[in-house]
């Protein structure tokens, strides 16, 4: 396995819909199912390593190999899944804990989901969000 030195940041435009035109070879067949279950579209990717031809990518929690092929380099985000933040809602500093990274086509950056009061939030942080 080659180390990648400098970790990159990829979007990677893949889901199950996919398969019938990329074709399921995209995704190593051992990682498969767990990607069809976490169903990580939209979402951004650190690739921590080589393998083979696969690209190692960590989404959140989750790591998967996937070809190159299908990947667009993004800047690195600013924040990390795992990372406290605080943000001001309605009127109140809030203390969260960013739990998913995605990335915006329009806007080319990346917008986060954030776990507040125990609950997962709906509404999309970016960013300039954060205090």
């Amino acid at each position: 396995m080659e180390q990648i030195s400098n970790s990159e940041w990829f979007f990677f435009p893949w889901s199950p819909e996919h398969q019938k035109h990329h074709g399921a070879s995209m995704i190593h067949p051992d990682d498969l199912d767990s990607w069809n279950q976490s169903y990580p579209y939209g979402g951004l990717f650190e690739c921590v390593m080589r393998e083979g031809e696969y690209l190692v990518l960590r989404h959140g929690k989750g790591t998967f190999r996937a070809k190159p092929e299908l990947f667009r380099i993004v800047n690195r985000p600013a924040k990390r899944v795992g990372d406290a933040v605080e943000v001001e809602s309605k009127g109140e500093r809030k203390a969260g804990t960013i739990v998913e990274i995605q990335w915006h086509h329009q806007k080319n950056e990346p917008f986060y989901f954030l776990m507040i009061d125990g609950k997962k939030s709906s509404k999309r942080y970016w960013d300039s969000d954060f205090l």
